[in-house]
């Protein structure tokens, strides 16, 4: 069974029951990094509602945070309630995995919307609900790295279903019976311009670093997640050793790819051409 959730994708229309419960209170304010005034004033098609950067007025902020928190509060109860049913339906051994593709940047860093790598986009839920007759405990926190290419061998695994040696990700169960050893030391994903070039990215996270290269215009950033979760302060030109060391950790990650992006040693920045066989200005903006 799968349910699919469309929001909170804009707009942000939550029922005025929930959206009561937060108009009027203070949201938090977003983060805005130090290397994030280019966005507040390079802003493009400012007036299309789904506008990817830019400034707005505190106002503006506010009634977007309160609106998309009230839209969680509604889709927490909707998951609520077939978590209900599913007890109360002697459902109790279903493996339930709450997850999400993408996550929201409510303007950190004067960003909007979805594709970036930075943590309010990229970080997802993975919340598992496991029966007791897999042997596991439920309540905690893991802090090892998974993401969606997990979810296909997990299922299968929960099935007892053999997983294909062709899959990139790994069943997350010995991650919930305390089995560790060999799991991935760093994460990486991407994200194609197929919005615009700005969303173009690669980027590579242990947790405590997280480094980030754009494949078409070979920008970089590096934050240190551990001192700066919400990635304030761009290290790229402070730490340049630390710099170095992901980078080549990403041209070896990258290295055979049909993009021509490495050579296992470089990282070498491809046009537009080599992600969507077409040229630059074919890159649609909306």
């Amino acid at each position: 069974l799968t349910l699919s959730f469309n929001g909170p994708h804009p707009p942000w229309c939550p029922p005025q029951v929930y959206y009561d419960q937060f108009v009027g209170r203070h949201m938090p304010d977003p983060f805005i990094g130090d290397w994030a005034e280019r966005h507040a004033t390079d802003a493009e098609y400012p007036m299309d509602v789904n506008a990817w950067r830019g400034c707005v007025s505190d106002i503006a902020m506010q009634r977007a945070r309160v609106s998309y928190f009230a839209y969680l509060s509604y889709l927490d109860a909707q998951v609520g309630r077939f978590l209900r049913l599913a007890r109360t339906g002697g459902h109790g051994e279903t493996f339930v995995l709450f997850t999400s593709d993408h996550g929201e940047m409510l303007g950190d860093h004067h960003l909007w919307r979805k594709t970036y790598a930075y943590e309010a986009s990229a970080r997802v839920p993975f919340i598992v609900q496991v029966p007791s007759s897999l042997g596991t405990d439920n309540n905690r926190t893991i802090d090892e790295l998974v993401g969606w290419e997990d979810i296909m061998p997990t299922f299968l695994d929960v099935a007892g279903a053999p997983i294909p040696d062709t899959v990139e990700g790994r069943s997350v169960l010995p991650l919930l019976r305390g089995e560790t050893d060999g799991w991935r030391d760093a994460y990486h994903g991407e994200h194609s311009p197929c919005y615009h070039l700005e969303n173009a990215n690669q980027f590579l996270t242990d947790a405590d670093w997280k480094y980030i290269w754009n494949p078409i215009t070979g920008d970089e950033q590096l934050f240190h997640l551990a001192s700066d979760p919400n990635e304030c302060q761009d290290r790229s030109e402070t730490d340049v050793d630390v710099l170095e060391g992901w980078r080549e950790r990403m041209a070896d990650v990258l290295s055979g790819r049909p993009e021509g992006l490495s050579d296992g040693k470089q990282l070498t920045p491809a046009p537009v051409a080599a992600w969507r066989g077409g040229h630059t200005t074919d890159v649609h903006l909306g």
